[in-house]
């Protein structure tokens, strides 16, 4: 039993120790395979190492001494002269490869490139990275052979082991020895080995710099100043510009970087490369687009500096290549217009004002004021500016400002200047207007100003005071009443800034003449007995009544006059305010039933007759009540509507009472109370 249990415990240790084995395998594959390795991110093709050390580079490194059984998979080796570093895989070995085949060189094989810089003049070491090479040894420079016998290439023969290490010394290395060496063996039984490739780099620094915008070079040299007249490009406003920064030489290919002023525009170019075989250079275009090209880059410097690691001082610090242009985009006139007094300020009449215009063009162009299409009343200053002294209200108006330009005749917004005066009369209606009563009477009046005033009729009262009749320029009477004769006078009122502004016509004397006209205070008043009781009408006539009665009954009293101690006709009251109208009050003194029926004021003058009639009702009530009918007019006895009618319950015979009193009036024979 316990020899089984012994078993059985390690049978389960050898199953947990398999396990351990198998997942640590696992994951370490994993993690060197996984394309997110944090140690292949950011590296760059052509680090910018500084350049110093001996006269040579030997492309033995570290990595080499670790035995030629370790894995290079995945392992970028670069070297420039007199310094060595190892970096991993780079992620732009495809920018290295597409060089390599603008170069016109051999495609590159699966493996990665070891990658070797070195000065002109230098002598370069390659290593042959074969394994026991007992067979024939050649170098190939971009799979092309090499010959040995011009003394600037030697192959080291075999080592004391008899193997051939083959070892390429390069002498004095050249322009041409640049790009992609290969060691290739041939062994005595046929078969060949090729070595992996190691990509050589000869340095050279950038030649020469120049800009071409669509396609024309403008900068001759590098050195030249942006202020010189050659380096102007001028485009259009809204132009599409294409500009190419060409750099000849520089190996590897240098960088270019573009800067507007301080703006820097690299990230929105494009970089070309080419390499010359016959000259073993590169040319370098580096292409920047700016479309709708606008006035705000007028001026503006576009700058393209090249950066290359053998541009260098001679205390080894960075230097630069520079071309530069400058901006000369021309566009059409733009305006800003401006006034003193500013705009919201009310410009009254006789202030000083200057309206300026602006022009912003390239070229340049003038300034040209128009007042209502025509030349401006005040002389134009060379700065674009109209001084105005004194500012009238003529010079109100529409101003505008246009300019002549290469691209055409352009002209701004206009402005309304509005001259704020106070009003003026400018139509006065006549002193005096004479009508007859019903006739249409009809007033104008007319004043300017600005803002337009405003037009307001008035009649004048006792005391000098002043009743609104009517606004506008016209004040129409219709069917006129005595009434409404007095004076009028028309008012015109603006405000120009903060205060109010009036101009008043003369007066106009309105006179009413005609027949006349009688107006019952009431038409139907309610008496009481045993109480005292007052009749009135209004009576109005121009020329002055030659005669005027209170008839009742039979009875008929002048103005004045009194009937059995119970009826008294007072004398007529001129009405202040109506200058042609009187007040006829008749009063009975005690009220009986036998007072009831109809009272009739009828007056005469030279252009007619009229009257006016009251119903008086009785009651037996100790207190009386005035019915008044609120909603007549006072024109309920005017001419137009006709004399009242005289009840028959008063008068058996009213037609020949009334015209018997029409003849008594007009004979003076009826005697009277």
């Amino acid at each position: 039993m316990r020899r089984k249990t012994m078993v059985w415990a390690g049978l389960h240790w050898f199953i947990l120790v398999f396990c351990h084995i198998v997942l640590c395998s696992h994951s370490l594959r994993h993690h060197r395979g996984h394309p997110l390795n944090p140690l292949l991110q950011g590296v760059e093709p052509f680090p910018m190492s500084p350049v110093g050390g001996g006269p040579t580079v030997n492309s033995d490194s570290e990595q080499s001494d670790r035995g030629e059984d370790e894995d290079h998979l995945g392992s970028l080796e670069e070297s420039v002269v007199g310094s060595s570093s190892m970096l991993m895989d780079s992620p732009s070995q495809s920018k290295e490869d597409e060089l390599l085949l603008m170069a016109g060189d051999a495609p590159p094989p699966k493996e990665q490139l070891s990658i070797v810089k070195v000065k002109p003049g230098h002598e370069l070491k390659l290593k042959c990275e074969l394994n026991n090479t007992y067979g024939r040894i050649i170098w190939l420079l971009n799979g092309n052979g090499i010959r040995t016998d011009n003394g600037r290439y030697s192959i080291q023969g075999p080592n004391k082991n008899r193997a051939i290490e083959g070892r390429l010394t390069i002498n004095n290395v050249l322009p041409e020895d640049n790009g992609v060496w290969q060691c290739h063996e041939t062994k005595f039984d046929g078969k060949e080995h090729v070595s992996k490739p190691i990509r050589v780099i000869v340095l050279a620094a950038p030649r020469s710099v120049h800009l071409e915008f669509d396609g024309r070079r403008i900068s001759p040299t590098p050195l030249m100043s942006a202020s010189s007249p050659s380096s102007k490009v001028t485009y259009r406003e809204k132009d599409n510009v294409t500009i190419q920064c060409v750099v000849e030489g520089g190996n590897p290919p240098p960088r270019v970087y573009w800067f507007l002023n301080s703006r820097n525009l690299t990230n929105h170019s494009q970089v070309k490369s080419e390499y010359l075989d016959d000259t073993k250079i590169y040319i370098s275009r580096s292409i920047l687009r700016m479309d709708n090209i606008t006035r705000s880059e007028n001026n503006k410097s576009v700058l393209c500096v090249v950066d290359h690691e053998l541009l260098t001082t001679a205390n080894d610090e960075p230097s630069y290549l520079r071309a530069m242009a400058q901006f000369n985009i021309e566009y059409h006139p733009s305006f800003v217009l401006s006034r003193i007094p500013g705009f919201g300020y009310p410009i009254r009449e006789g202030i000083a004002m200057a309206l300026k215009c602006e022009v912003d063009a390239n070229p340049m162009s003038r300034p040209i004021w128009l007042k209502d299409k025509r030349e401006p009343p005040v002389p134009q200053t060379d700065d674009g500016f109209l001084n105005f002294t004194s500012v009238h209200r003529n010079h109100t108006g529409w101003y505008q400002c246009e300019s002549h330009h290469p691209l055409g005749k352009f002209s701004s917004v206009g402005i309304y200047v509005t001259v704020r005066y106070e009003p003026t009369i400018v139509h006065q209606p006549p002193k005096r207007i004479e009508a007859t009563v019903g006739d249409r009477v009809q007033m104008v009046c007319g004043a300017e100003g600005t803002p337009s005033p405003a037009l307001c009729w008035s009649r004048i009262g006792y005391g000098g005071s002043l009743t609104t009749v009517g606004s506008g320029q016209e004040l129409i009477l219709d069917r006129i009443l005595y009434q409404e004769a007095g004076n009028y006078r028309c008012t015109a009122v603006n405000r120009v800034g903060l205060e109010e502004r009036r101009a008043v016509t003369h007066d106009v004397t309105v006179v009413v003449s005609g027949r006349p006209t009688v107006y019952p205070t009431n038409r139907t008043i309610m008496g009481f007995t045993g109480q005292p009781l007052s009749l009135s009408v209004e009576m109005c006539a121009n020329p002055m009544p030659t005669r005027s009665f209170w008839i009742f009954g039979n009875t008929a009293l002048k103005p004045g006059a009194r009937h059995r101690n119970k009826y008294v006709a007072q004398q007529l009251t001129k009405n202040d305010k109506t200058g042609d109208c009187y007040l006829a009050v008749l009063t009975i003194l005690n009220v009986s039933s036998e007072d009831a029926g109809e009272y009739m004021f009828l007056v005469k003058n030279s252009k007619g007759v009229h009257e006016g009639t009251i119903s008086l009702n009785i009651t037996q009530a100790s207190y009386s009540i005035s019915i008044s009918s609120h909603t007549e007019s006072s024109r309920a006895y005017s001419p137009v509507n006709g004399p009242p009618v005289i009840s028959s319950s008063l008068f058996p015979f009213p037609a020949l009472l009334c015209g018997l009193s029409t003849w008594l009036m007009l004979s003076g024979t009826w005697v009277l109370y």
